[in-house]
């Protein structure tokens, strides 16, 4: 892994603390009435998970799925080079999705989060559960 991106992971706080700052942020969001980002925070998402979605209002987003399995955050900036939709085959970059554990990779293709069957990812990173970082 690249040293920057590994000196990046390990300031990240934990995924109990990023669904935290979530549900703040939500609340903030929905008081101030924000006019084009627009936070949301499902806690019944599925069985035993809750998601945390973004969207910017001009086409990019995020989300953070909280699981037992662990936590899987994906970012798409839709003018990015690594957009699905500027690549041959629309298809998400390999590189993006290395190393995603096989517990975390049904999260990778949640519909919620993809157009015609293509995931929405320009950035993933994960935490899988028991893991330090």
């Amino acid at each position: 892994m690249n040293p920057a991106v590994s000196a990046l992971a390990a300031r990240l706080p934990t995924p109990a603390t990023v669904a935290r700052w979530w549900v703040s942020v939500t609340a903030s969001d929905a008081i101030l009435g924000g006019e084009w980002a627009s936070f949301a925070f499902d806690p019944e998402w599925g069985e035993n998970e809750h998601c945390a979605t973004y969207r910017s209002g001009s086409g990019d987003d995020a989300s953070v799925t909280f699981t037992a399995r662990g936590a899987f955050l994906r970012g798409f900036d839709h003018e990015c080079a690594l957009s699905p939709w500027g690549r041959d085959g629309d298809q998400v970059d390999a590189r993006i999705l290395k190393g995603v554990p096989m517990t975390l990779r049904p999260l990778v293709n949640e519909p919620a989060v993809s157009a015609g069957g293509v995931p929405n990812i320009t950035l993933a990173v994960w935490w899988p559960a028991g893991a330090d970082a």
